[in-house]
């Protein structure tokens, strides 16, 4: 069985407690390669992409656009490849 890891939350800045999700660039059941950017997120005021960090399958959303995520917590969940 292949491997899961989960894709948290990251701060942009030392600051960044609560990051705004904008936009969710995948859907459950994509395949992601390594580096792709999964979503875009807005923590002190500016834009930023959080990459996959290897290729695999989405198997689980946790988030929607619009919501407030604690740095930390899970954004979704991969099975790698």
């Amino acid at each position: 069985m292949a491997d899961q890891i989960e894709i948290l939350c990251e701060q942009n800045s030392p600051s960044d407690e609560i990051i705004v999700i904008h936009e969710i660039l995948v859907a459950q059941g994509d395949v992601v390669e390594k580096e792709q950017p999964l979503v875009i997120a807005e923590g002190s005021k500016s834009l930023f992409e959080i990459i996959s960090p290897g290729a695999g399958k989405v198997v689980d959303i946790r988030i929607r656009p619009g919501n407030n995520v604690a740095v930390g917590d899970t954004l979704l969940i991969i099975q790698l490849d």
